[in-house]
């Protein structure tokens, strides 16, 4: 923002005391002279220094006399040179030499020449020293916690502020791999509203593959928090309709042993009636991007109903399909905040793992569930060596299906953002509650770096605009899911 000033430079300016000197193309007495002046400053070697927060404009004030009349005045600023027809048959003339001066470190050269009808010539030239001066504020270092968990935010808390944790009790494995999308910066908050998703979006060393051609698009609330909006089947589509899978290559395949956890927030909006019969596919495991290949040996996570109710865990177990009853997000409006937890089950073997919490206004506890059927059973043995598909991609879906009534099912709003995934290591909460039971918020602390050595993890913070830092928490958890410690953040 440019401010005219005839006194000082706007917000800022520090100046250096100086003189400006004369430069005489063979003055004689009756040669034309210029005095030019700033009010507020001097020159000193012929420059004025000054430094600025915020691009200005400096005004100098300049009076010319020459008795035999201005036949002639040139202004030049860097290589920019402008003739002024003012004055021009004068004897005396006052004008103001206008000159921007950007927020930047830079020296601007300027000159003021003026000849008289008898071709005698007066030059002022100088330099303008420009320093970009920079507000530093005071940010205090915070700690806290007991030796089982301690922490430190090295800036002080707040969103995007880094935080260290360490632990003389449990090892904080960092996770092989992790990546993330919204979190209140990045790609989702440098677009605009109804911004059209790109085929791949870069997280780091990480990215983004992205299905379908302008099926989500940005969509900022009256918070300003980022969404990836999709609206499915528009209109009341007869066909199924999805919002282009937004797809991770995790690296590799995700072995025996190993895990992923998922969490996303999201909302499902109007469209779709009490009676309907329809899927809304959300998280999935698989061995391809989309729904590219076969579907044996994965798993995905569900709302499938006829009358409202109905989430769950699907897998295909081999290639034979298997259900199991968890909370999921529905078609209610609210806003869900969803983690999934799965680990690899060796070949034909009972020892995968899958758990899940929802948090939401029906849900205001961080309770753990593992997915079970009717008869008990849970999902633990769910790759089959006669198969060859193993797990390797994570994706978000939105879909819907499986309805073909158009009168029940119409223009579904899907609204889902801060979108993360970590392959292995502990998981790491900031919530407003010092266990899952008296949490109601949980947000991800994104993985920075590591130090095996000194059992240190650094992480990067975001409240959601929803918890407040003053009263906040450091939940942690295993690589299971399990809880293992709790720790405030008020110091």
């Amino acid at each position: 923002m440019k401010k005219l000033m005839n006194v000082i430079i706007a917000l800022a300016l520090l100046i250096s005391s100086v003189g400006c000197k004369d430069k005489k193309n063979g003055m004689e007495p009756e040669a034309p002279v210029i005095d030019i002046t700033a009010s507020g400053f001097t020159f000193a070697n012929d420059a004025v220094h000054l430094s600025v927060l915020a691009d200005s404009t400096l005004v100098f004030d300049y009076a010319i006399t020459a008795k035999a009349k201005i036949q002639q005045l040139t202004q030049v600023i860097d290589s920019h040179e402008t003739t002024l027809v003012e004055g021009k048959g004068l004897d005396k003339y006052q004008g103001q030499l206008k000159v921007d001066i950007p927020a930047e470190d830079n020296t601007i050269s300027v000159k003021l020449e003026v000849m008289d009808a008898g071709n005698r010539v007066e030059t002022k030239s100088f330099s303008i020293v420009v320093k970009k001066r920079t507000i530093v504020v005071e940010e205090t270092s915070v700690s806290g916690g007991t030796a089982e968990l301690s922490w430190n935010a090295p800036a002080g808390l707040g969103d995007q502020k880094l935080i260290v944790l360490t632990s003389n009790t449990h090892t904080l494995t960092p996770p092989d791999k992790s990546i993330w999308l919204g979190f209140g910066e990045g790609w989702l908050y440098e677009e605009s509203e109804g911004t059209a998703f790109p085929t791949t979006i870069v997280s780091g060393s990480e990215q983004w593959v992205i299905e379908g051609n302008n099926l989500r698009f940005v969509h900022i609330d009256e918070q300003g928090y980022r969404w990836a909006r999709s609206v499915l089947k528009p209109g009341g589509a007869a066909n199924p309709s999805g919002a282009g899978s937004i797809n991770w290559d995790t690296g590799s395949i995700i072995g025996p042993g190993e895990s992923t956890f998922m969490y996303s927030v999201s909302r499902c909006l109007a469209g779709i009636n009490p009676g309907a019969t329809y899927q809304w596919k959300q998280d999935r495991i698989r061995a391809a991007s989309n729904l590219n290949g076969s579907s044996s040996n994965s798993a995905y996570i569900t709302e499938t109903t006829t009358g409202g109710t109905g989430p769950r865990m699907q897998s295909y177990r081999g290639d034979g399909a298997k259900s199991t009853s968890t909370p999921t997000p529905r078609h209610q409006g609210l806003v869900h905040r969803f983690g999934w937890l799965w680990k690899q089950n060796t070949p034909d073997l009972e020892d995968g793992l899958a758990k899940t919490f929802l948090l939401d206004d029906d849900r205001p506890s961080m309770v753990i569930h593992i997915p079970k059927n009717s008869s008990n059973q849970v999902q633990n043995d769910v790759v089959k060596s006669a198969f060859p598909e193993r797990s390797r991609w994570v994706l978000w879906q939105d879909y819907i299906g499986n309805n073909d009534d158009a009168s029940k099912a119409a223009d579904i709003e899907i609204l889902r953002t801060d979108m993360y995934v970590q392959r292995g290591g502990v998981l790491l909460f900031l919530a407003d509650g010092t266990t899952p039971e008296t949490t109601s918020i949980a947000v991800p602390l994104r993985y920075v770096s590591s130090d095996d050595v000194t059992n240190t993890i650094t992480l990067k913070m975001w409240s959601q605009g929803e918890i407040s830092f003053e009263a906040s928490s450091i939940l942690l958890f295993d690589a299971d899911l399990n809880f293992l410690k709790g720790v405030s953040l008020n110091p």
